[in-house]
């Protein structure tokens, strides 16, 4: 009986999950260029080098536009090197709620470490999902339900710096 229950839980986590609604895109997202291919450091560790091209938009959520690469990604990490479909997400615009926040964020910081004198202490704000990133669409690969939960193409890899990216002007 009680094997059911946390097999059940397992099952409605995989197909239910927590996610953020993904929807189509806006009219008027315009597609992003990169004229040279790019390797980036990923704040998790690891390499990621992205295609040199036209990234279309393929999908959004309320944190940004993830743009579909017409090549495939090269993830390198600990030796091992992974190609992948996917492409660049790049964050909507900081909201004015947001860039207070980070106004009384770092007016605490700057409480915590004496006003700047002496040692600093260094901490990302909590919620840093500002950054640019890479996502893999894990849809071509096999393993189930469990793997696809765990996997969805949202999941966004930060990069530590950003992409030399332009944005494709509309033809007229």
């Amino acid at each position: 009986m009680k094997s059911h229950l946390v097999l059940s839980l397992l099952v409605a986590l995989c197909l239910f999950g927590c996610s953020t609604p993904v929807q189509q895109v806006r009219p008027g997202i315009q597609p992003i260029v990169l004229k040279a291919a790019e390797t980036k450091h990923l704040a998790q560790g690891g390499t990621v080098s992205v295609p040199a091209g036209v990234y279309m938009p393929d999908f959004e959520t309320e944190e940004g536009v993830y743009y579909r690469a017409q090549g495939h990604l090269i993830h390198k990490i600990i030796g091992i090197t992974q190609i992948f479909r996917g492409g660049i997400f790049i964050p909507n615009p900081a909201t004015e709620k947001e860039l207070e926040q980070a106004k009384v964020y770092e007016a605490e910081l700057n409480k915590i470490n004496g006003g700047g004198q002496g040692q600093r202490l260094s901490l990302k704000p909590p919620r840093d999902f500002k950054d640019e990133g890479v996502w893999f669409d894990q849809q071509e690969q096999s393993g189930g339900l469990l793997i696809a939960a765990v996997t969805s193409p949202k999941r966004i890899f930060r990069v530590t710096e950003p992409f030399n990216y332009e944005i494709q002007k509309q033809q007229p």
